[in-house]
């Protein structure tokens, strides 16, 4: 699914026009490219949270010359999603209802 269908299904299910439903995801995506490069973490409870992830420095090769170079460190985005989300995939195996077991 792309933008263009996601924006269509939102507007079906919401009844609002297309043009509104296009103008929530872009709001929405630009409020967490807001906070992470704030360093925040966007938590959305039931779904998953963003966490900003800085890489750091590391060794690399270039694979056309076979050169070795640094890649300079950089920001990043990980996405730890919700274990209600693996339940609604995996039906079968709740995960988030699992119990410990004590030792």
């Amino acid at each position: 699914m792309n933008k263009f269908e996601f924006t269509k299904e939102l507007a079906r299910r919401l009844h609002i026009t297309d043009t509104a439903a296009k103008a929530f995801v872009d709001s929405y995506n630009r409020l967490v490219i807001d906070k992470m490069v704030e360093g925040e973490e966007v938590k959305l409870q039931y779904f998953g949270k963003f966490v900003p992830h800085r890489q750091p420095q590391r060794p690399g090769r270039d694979p056309r010359n076979g050169e070795y170079h640094d890649i300079p460190e950089r920001m990043t985005i990980k996405f730890k999603v919700s274990t209600n989300v693996i339940d609604e995939m995996n039906p079968e195996e709740k995960t988030a209802k699992r119990r410990k077991v004590k030792k």
